[in-house]
């Protein structure tokens, strides 16, 4: 058995040389004191652990975190990339609409300026609200206007052309001139 004696105690030298207490101890452990101190280290051993373990998942945690943050920043800039690729896409199909329109405009246009007659009628104004086309103008007879009306419904892509509001009107008292107002329906 081992006895410890923390109080320790001295003992004389029998030496002549320089007398020098010693120190001893009484090392002794009962079998109580063996659980004590298995207990103390076991608990030491499991609190170093424990501080490990929470030192490497909070190394851990501190990680992910900047790892969500930058995923976060990286959605945003990927959401902001698809509304913008969204409005391209909105503008190209309205801008691919418009020249496959611009054609039947173009065609309507060259038309209409192609069977006018060419004795004494002229446009003053045009306009296009979706399918309807105004056509304002002045003539010397009722009879260029009546052709150029005939002409415009022989057109392919026109379906009614008619007067509007008061229809032929008489512009002069002394002359032969005429302002006429059509609106011409289109097709589609």
């Amino acid at each position: 058995m081992i006895e410890i004696s923390l109080l320790g105690t001295t003992k004389k030298s029998k030496s002549k040389i320089g007398k020098m207490p010693s120190v001893s101890f009484n090392l002794s452990f009962g079998t109580p004191n063996i659980f004590i101190l298995s207990f103390v280290v076991i608990f030491v051993v499991e609190v170093v652990g424990i501080s490990l373990m929470t030192l490497k998942m909070n190394n851990e945690i501190e990680l992910l975190t900047q790892k969500r943050n930058k995923l976060r920043s990286i959605e945003k800039k990927v959401k902001t990339i698809k509304r913008q690729l969204k409005q391209i896409n909105i503008k190209i199909s309205t801008i691919k609409r418009l020249s496959q329109n611009r054609g039947r405009a173009y065609k309507i246009l060259e038309e209409i300026a192609n069977v006018m007659p060419t004795d004494g009628i002229w446009l003053t104004r045009f306009e296009k609200k979706g399918n309807t086309l105004t056509i304002e103008g002045k003539s010397f007879s009722t009879e260029a206007v009546a052709a150029y009306m005939t002409n415009l419904e022989n057109i392919k892509g026109v379906q009614k052309v008619r007067f509007r509001g008061k229809g032929l009107v008489r512009m002069s008292k002394y002359r032969n001139l005429y302002g006429f107002d059509l609106i011409v329906t289109l097709k589609g």
